[in-house]
């Protein structure tokens, strides 16, 4: 366990500046407009004056990476909240309940997750519009299924245990259990759970928002990416930033969840 600990911290601290610097810091990082264009200076390699050159419509890469670095991750996160949070109360109340209820919710659980995460996304999107909020609540829908089986299986075999059996035996409630037991015993696989949850939204949202369910103009890494098509044979840099934002945020965030998974 010390080793794992070990191997864990220096990517805890990786990611917690990563995340910081996107999340937190980009106005300190840089003062130019992620929305401001300069038609006469598209298309610009990166220079002193521009860290990564220009897009095709002369904003300002660098200040487009973190501006939509932070609205990316911030969308990723909460979306991450609603999953896991109504997830966890669907799989705890499944598993905790009396049978009937409990094969009521797993019946619901499963037609939730016998369709496709994307397709729910698109049929959310239908519904609510494009934009950030609808892009948050879309995405956080179709994870609350997985999270909910993955509570409830736990749960279900944290009900064995001894202490929970002695809980039981002594007249403790539900919601005494629950909250006491059932909930602590679980609480590193959500963790761990959550951040492949985590995962899933950032890369989702940016492909929703590539496709174009964004906001247009909006700093995003998905419409970066959605952006730099327009010019790539020309001129590849603007689609290289976001790219390498999305792949070392999903590395980092996969070793992580691999190390406490270990643990």
């Amino acid at each position: 366990m010390l080793n794992n600990l070990r191997a864990l911290r220096p990517l805890t601290w990786v990611l917690i500046v990563w995340l910081v610097i996107f999340i937190v810091l980009p106005s300190f990082v840089t003062s130019g407009s992620p929305t401001q264009t300069h038609p006469d200076e598209q298309l610009l390699l990166p220079s002193a004056a521009y860290l990564l050159g220009t897009d095709y419509l002369g904003r300002d890469i660098w200040s487009r990476l973190l501006f939509g670095g932070q609205n990316t991750l911030i969308q990723a996160s909460i979306s991450t909240a609603i999953a896991v949070a109504i997830g966890t109360i669907l799989g705890l109340a499944s598993a905790m309940s009396f049978p009937v209820l409990d094969r009521a919710l797993l019946a619901l659980i499963n037609a939730a997750l016998a369709i496709p995460g994307l397709l729910l996304a698109l049929v959310s999107l239908t519904l609510l519009g494009r934009g950030s909020i609808a892009l948050i609540v879309a995405i956080g829908i179709t994870q609350i299924a997985p999270v909910a089986l993955i509570v409830r299986m736990a749960a279900k075999q944290a009900q064995l245990t001894d202490y929970v059996l002695a809980s039981y035996a002594m007249g403790a409630s539900v919601l005494h259990r629950t909250h006491a037991h059932i909930l602590r015993a679980i609480l590193p696989l959500i963790r761990t759970y959550a951040l492949i949850v985590f995962g899933y939204a950032i890369m989702n949202g940016a492909a929703l928002a590539f496709l174009g369910f964004q906001s247009p103009g909006t700093p995003d890494w998905g419409v970066m990416l959605a952006d730099a098509r327009n010019s790539f044979r020309l001129a590849p840099w603007p689609a290289i930033p976001p790219g390498i934002a999305l792949i070392v945020t999903m590395i980092l965030l996969n070793r992580i969840a691999i190390r406490l998974d270990r643990r």
